[in-house]
């Protein structure tokens, strides 16, 4: 249990805490602790995409988009990745890339057919693409 104590996820876990309080900078540090120890961590992937959300002070930036792809790419659970999809889906309607929503949406949906919210970010990227023919 010694080597857990100090484990990548352990890591992960000091920083979601100082995250929740608002300590970035503790919070970034803990992170980087964390990836020290394993490179491809998708929890590690996943508190970058939310500091850099709260660091630029807005919710759509190309670093918090990409921080979440690499999640997607490192995360071994399919219901987690659909997850993540419809973040990033939900980010790119936000910074109006629609097209991009709309291939996010359709990787969260070969997951999940039914995924609501994966439904709702399609239907809402198709109509505004169709809009802006």
């Amino acid at each position: 249990a010694m080597t857990e104590k100090f484990s990548a996820k352990y890591f992960c876990r000091l920083a979601l805490v100082y995250q929740k309080f608002h300590e970035n900078e503790i919070c970034k540090k803990y992170i980087d602790q964390a990836e020290k120890i394993q490179k491809e961590l998708p929890e590690v992937h996943v508190l970058r995409a939310n500091l850099s959300k709260r660091i630029t002070g807005k919710k759509t930036s190309e670093s918090t988009i990409t921080h979440y792809e690499n999640a997607v790419k490192t995360e071994p659970n399919a219901a987690k990745r659909e997850g993540i999809y419809e973040k990033i889906a939900e980010l790119y309607l936000e910074a109006e890339n629609f097209e991009g929503a709309l291939r996010t949406s359709e990787e969260a949906l070969k997951l999940n057919p039914n995924d609501s919210k994966a439904i709702e970010n399609k239907v809402n990227a198709l109509y505004k693409l169709n809009k802006h023919k």
